[in-house]
């Protein structure tokens, strides 16, 4: 309890000071930011910026979900090291853990996974069709692209399709109307050591007129094994760790590039004219780690996207929107094994084309409606390096028949309907054609009420649905089962509920229900069918509270798995819960209770203290996965007896705090300073990560060192976006 007392009072201090002469100088604004940093919380709340939430854009406070925004000055006051720890400072009822074979899983509201998730740039999908879902972007350090992220809770099929079943996060880059002049960067980062260094530029031929180009390279050796101790859930198989034991000499390092001597590269490229824009992004990132009993030699990829948009003014109240887009990916993931032994998990590319026109009419103020359809051709399983194997098992990979080509199809529309300054409607959906697939309808309605400017309502009621992946779909309709495969569907009723108390202060409390079918491989019919019925809900309270000197944001989230039911021939489902096999009744991979707190504090125009405390407190769902007796004809280690049931560390609170002094030494030139996990210094257990794995090693953990960063930024213009 001290030791918590000590992390509180360490975060909290900047926080008393703020706050103290807050009451001294409420009337100073010695913070000289861009003017969204000098907005009040009741003009950001209605600025209109929101486009990851509906077919037209919104503001935050009249979009028809949750939606959470986080700007650049947010990110790089977080001190935040790449994508995943953005969200996980700043986002409600967000998780993320380790993973063998792909760096990260991210989950929203008890559903991990990066496939039920949904990545857009610009509005733009950028998910992997093949097999996993969100790939890119996340383990990359170089964030000054992004002019904002905005994050839609809960489903979203009924606007972007199949996949977003947790929630959209959406990366809105800047272009030459959001920057102005240049940025460069240089960071440093030890203990998990790395280096980075980024260019933004931007130039205005006229005001509609300009280009926007950024520039990111970077190399990470990652923290050496004795600093980030990698410690097992059960006994080795081959006898040469125990239980609790630190993986000395597997996986020397923790968090390093995929190759050595080959920087990570990002980079995105945007021109706009009017009417018309065009960006390219291209990423060449991965990294080198070990989970587990396997040591993944590398988990390299890269990804292309090449994205066009075309507004057409036909008339007042008519506009048309033209968008085509090509997608390029590629991935590569070797491992090796505890008796030495090296192999290729997968190995291939993909390639997207996309097409979408959309007719949108304002009738008025209070009425606007838009339809759109969508097709897009997908070309998978083409070779990577001379070589395909889509799967790790060559009987599936000899199933596949690879490469192959799919075509899918869809109508959406919308209708936005505000009757009166008190009522808003926003009835939608959409509809999808694959050529492995049924048609399939995703609606949503939403009902907003404001009895007054301080507060509003939301009522939300989703349908979402998501294919499972490329080679499952390719798999099943290669033994004969086309159409037949079951397409994974969550159906969520949620309340939303704003209440603005002034310029300074506001909360938001949300609560969800889901009805959820997850999908799995059935042994009796031989093709994915649904694979059980779970029903959760949970809840997000948060307040955020801001004045010229002072940005904090407090908020705490609950889900809770209510049922679930293993549908039968249904196959292993522990990676959701252990509760159809009668132990407990919650998530697996998921820490019921999350707390989040993050603050900015600027005592005068050089000086800001940044921190952030996120505390897990414990996952039940995690213990009960240990008890379980798993089938060991998958390993030969997976039995009861491997697990260590007197020592729960695996399962108990994880405490990330962070904290940073950034130093404003003239108009142009910053320093950046940040100390990451500081946590880990008064409880080394506080700091883990878990991995995710579906079938075995429950209590897989990595702990995270503590560790620094060091940037310096120089900036002409308007860097820090207007």
């Amino acid at each position: 309890m001290k030791k918590y007392l000590l992390v509180i009072y360490v975060f909290f201090l900047p926080v008393h000071l703020a706050l103290t002469q807050e009451n001294v100088e409420n009337s100073s604004q010695n913070v000289s930011l861009s003017d969204m940093v000098n907005m009040s919380l009741d003009e950001l709340l209605n600025l209109e910026m929101v486009q990851s939430s509906s077919l037209t854009s919104s503001s935050v406070k009249e979009a028809p979900s949750k939606v959470t925004i986080i700007t650049s000055i947010d990110i790089e006051n977080s001190g935040a090291r790449r994508l995943t720890d953005v969200l996980e400072i700043f986002v409600s009822n967000f998780q993320f853990l380790n993973q063998l074979g792909i760096p990260w899983q991210m989950g929203s509201r008890g559903i991990m996974s990066n496939d039920k998730q949904l990545l857009l740039v610009n509005g733009r999908n950028v998910l992997q069709r093949t097999r996993n879902g969100i790939c890119s972007e996340l383990d990359l350090p170089g964030l000054s692209d992004i002019k904002y992220i905005e994050v839609s809770h809960g489903p979203g099929s009924a606007t972007h399709g199949p996949g977003a079943l947790g929630m959209v996060i959406n990366i809105v880059t800047f272009n030459h109307t959001s920057f102005d002049g240049l940025k460069t960067a240089v960071r440093i980062g030890g203990i998990e050591n790395y280096q980075s260094g980024e260019i933004a530029a931007a130039h205005s031929f006229s005001k509609d007129h300009g280009l926007f180009g950024y520039f990111n390279i970077s190399s990470s050796q990652g923290a050496k094994r004795e600093q980030a101790p990698l410690y097992l859930g059960r006994d080795d198989p081959l006898g040469e760790y125990k239980v609790g034991e630190n993986l000395i000499d597997r996986g020397k390092y923790y968090r390093m590039q995929a190759e050595e001597g080959a920087p990570r590269i990002k980079t995105h490229l945007q021109y706009t004219n009017k009417n018309f824009e065009i960006w390219a992004r291209y990423m060449d990132g991965g990294e080198r780690h070990n989970n587990g009993l396997y040591e993944i030699e590398k988990t390299k990829y890269g990804h292309a996207n090449l994205n066009a948009t075309y507004k057409l003014n036909t008339s007042d109240i008519h506009q048309l929107k033209f968008v085509a887009g090509f997608d390029n990916f590629w991935m590569n993931c070797n491992y090796i094994s505890p008796d030495g032994t090296t192999g290729s998990l997968w190995r291939s590319s993909e390639q997207e084309y996309n097409a979408q026109v959309f007719s949108q009419w304002n009738f008025n103020e209070s009425l606007t409606a838009i339809v759109g359809v969508e097709l897009r051709y997908d070309r998978l399983g083409l070779p990577y390096d001379g070589i395909t194997q889509v799967e790790w098992t060559p009987t599936l990979d000899s199933i596949i028949g690879a490469p192959w080509n799919t075509v899918a199809y869809a109508a959406t529309g919308e209708i936005d309907w505000k009757p009166s300054d008190k009522v808003k409607f926003v009835i939608g959906g959409r509809v999808d054609k694959h050529t492995y697939t049924n048609y399939l309808f995703s609606p949503r309605a939403s009902l907003l009420y404001s009895p007054n400017e301080k507060n509003i309502i939301k009522f939300i009621f989703a349908k979402s649905l998501r294919l499972t992946s490329g080679t499952e779909l390719r798999i099943d309709s290669r033994r004969g089962h086309e159409g037949k495969s079951a397409v994974e569907e969550l159906i969520s009723y949620e309340i939303s509920a704003g209440h603005h108390h002034n310029e300074k202060l506001n909360f938001n409390a949300n609560v969800f229900y889901h009805d959820w079918k997850p999908v799995g491989f059935n042994n009796e019919t031989d093709y994915r069918t649904y694979a059980g019925h779970i029903n959760s809900w949970g809840y997000a309270l948060e307040a955020n509270y801001k004045t010229g000197k002072l940005r904090m944001r407090a908020g705490h989230s609950y889900t809770k798995l209510l049922s679930f039911e293993k549908y039968e021939g249904a196959g292993r489902l522990y990676h959701y819960s252990t509760a159809d096999n009668g132990i407990g009744n919650d998530f697996t991979y998921w820490h019921n209770h999350n707390t989040k707190i993050s603050s900015f504090y600027s005592p005068n125009e050089k000086l800001t203290l940044t921190g952030s405390l996120n505390i897990l407190w414990g996952s039940p769902g995690g213990y009960n996965f240990a008890l379980t007796v798993i089938d060991d004809t998958y390993d030969p280690g997976n039995s009861p007896e491997h697990y260590t049931l007197d020592d729960n560390k695996p399962f108990q609170e994880s405490v990330y705090l962070n904290l940073g002094a950034h130093y404003k030494v003239t108009d142009k030139l910053k320093i950046l300073a940040d100390i990451h996990n500081v946590a880990g210094m008064f409880n080394e257990n506080w700091n883990k990560r878990w991995i995710w794995t579906v079938f075995r090693d429950a209590g897989n953990h990595v702990i995270q060192p503590p560790a620094f960063s060091i940037s310096l930024v120089y900036s002409t213009g308007g860097a820090l976006g207007k």
